[in-house]
């Protein structure tokens, strides 16, 4: 039902419902939660791909011929309630069912992102990413705050897996850079806000960051009703809508 495949300070301001600062060679800031002005001077109109990598961890049937990316933060309060209200949904009516498979892409753009996300990457050397995955959302989501190193160990250990060999790979800080390296691809993609979700039929996407950027605009600014942009071969959907949304999504790319 639940498929893993193991094929294996970057900070910006946080911003709840939920932009981030972005640091990149475009330079683009929001505050408030739109686009500070309107300059995207410098953002590629190239094409960009993003594709499932070596090393991921895939959720559902990993031969499902619909994917879901799930651009993220765990730390942030949209997301946390997204993945509480939402994503089971989702994982109930597609992705148990072998027709959605789901990888997880981190934006690390709070404070305590980069360690949230690491130790969600240490969990999975001991096989229960998805575990420590939901488990940091729901505290996120249900306290109001994330998890401290603490807490964690003592989950790993109520699992019954090595809490020492846990905290030596959050000590180490073993997976910052991979959890840096997706937030940069993300970020050059112009994911901009958090969550935003890429439905797509295939493993892979490919969009222009500009069109990204000023679609992704649009909404924020209020100009556009819709909180779907397409892309080519499917759909990218901003924030935390209601599952009707998803379901009407994805049941077109199913062709149902």
């Amino acid at each position: 039902m639940e498929n893993e495949t193991k094929s294996k300070k970057d900070y910006f301001l946080p911003i709840s419902i939920v932009l981030a600062a972005v640091i990149i060679a475009f330079a683009v800031l929001y505050t408030s939660g739109k686009p500070a002005d309107d300059n995207s001077t410098g953002i590629s109109e190239d094409e960009k791909s993003i594709s499932i990598a070596e090393g991921d961890y895939i959720l559902g049937n990993e031969n499902a011929e619909i994917t879901m990316f799930e651009f993220s933060d765990y730390e942030c309060p949209a997301c946390a309630a997204f993945h509480s209200q939402i994503r089971p949904l989702i994982l109930s009516s597609f992705i148990e069912g072998g027709k959605v498979k789901s990888v997880f892409r981190d934006l690390a753009y709070h404070e305590d992102s980069l360690f949230l996300s690491n130790s969600v990457w240490c969990a999975g050397e001991q096989d229960v990413f998805w575990e420590i995955h939901d488990f940091v959302f729901g505290k996120e989501y249900s306290d109001g705050e994330a998890p401290t190193k603490e807490v964690l160990v003592e989950e790993i250990n109520n699992l019954g897996l090595s809490g020492q060999e846990f905290s030596k790979c959050l000590d180490e800080g073993k997976y910052n850079q991979v959890v840096i390296d997706k937030t940069k691809e993300g970020r050059e993609m112009s994911m901009l806000a958090t969550p935003i979700t890429v439905v797509v039929k295939g493993d892979a996407f490919s969009a222009s960051p500009k069109y990204v950027y000023d679609e992704l605009k649009k909404v924020l600014d209020g100009i556009s009703t819709s909180p779907v942009i397409p892309i080519s071969n499917g759909v990218l959907i901003v924030g935390i809508q209601p599952f009707d949304v998803f379901q009407s999504e994805i049941n077109n790319l199913l062709g149902e």
